[in-house]
């Protein structure tokens, strides 16, 4: 709000209430919400951009893409995303608990449902310009999740910014008085630029 922009928060569902479809359904119905009252919220609905830190960042990341989300769900593009240490694949190299979470137990080996969730897989040219940070040994979603994505992304020709800050640290938000501090107004100026 500080830089001019409403900012709104999603309560998704999460933990044991936390498997698929259901984050998307929230983020779904949360953007179709703000969509339908842009006039009483005094919010313009060009250009909007999602937010999305570790397993958040996995659901902005997944609203992203046509297959999970805005084009699923009949809404619009984002325009930029911003994503903060996200869980990104249900592959190798996911945060475990997260998958576990995402996909239910039951489903951890379903090869055909991790790859429908792994975010790097679901890449199109049509994904929105994204902003991607972490901690270079980040101790609880690995670094390899951002570098799968940043790889997709260069592969589909997507305008992305990839910062990388040293330590182990996960969890760090909005970066104040880390080695981060300041990303929030450089993916603010990139989603302008955008």
């Amino acid at each position: 709000n500080r830089l001019g922009y409403a900012a709104f928060v999603l309560q998704y569902r999460t933990a044991e209430y936390a498997q698929q479809p259901a984050p998307q359904e929230d983020a779904a119905r949360a953007v179709q919400f703000i969509m339908e009252h842009a006039d009483e919220f005094h919010v313009e609905t060009d250009g909007y951009a999602v937010m999305g830190f570790s397993a958040g960042g996995h659901l902005a990341a997944s609203w992203g893409t046509e297959s999970l989300g805005w084009k699923k769900y009949g809404l619009p593009r984002p325009a930029a995303m911003m994503l903060g240490y996200p869980v990104i694949t249900m592959g190798e190299k996911t945060h475990a608990d997260s998958r576990a979470r995402l996909l239910g137990e039951e489903h951890v080996r379903d090869e055909k449902l991790r790859n429908l969730y792994s975010v790097e897989q679901q890449i199109t040219g049509k994904y929105p310009p994204s902003f991607i940070w972490q901690c270079a040994a980040d101790a609880t979603v690995p670094i390899e999740n951002t570098r799968l994505l940043v790889r997709s992304l260069e592969e589909k020709n997507v305008p992305h910014v990839y910062e990388v800050f040293p330590g182990t640290s996960h969890g760090w938000g909005l970066g104040t008085g880390t080695a981060a501090e300041g990303w929030v107004e450089r993916a603010v100026k990139f989603w302008e630029e955008v």
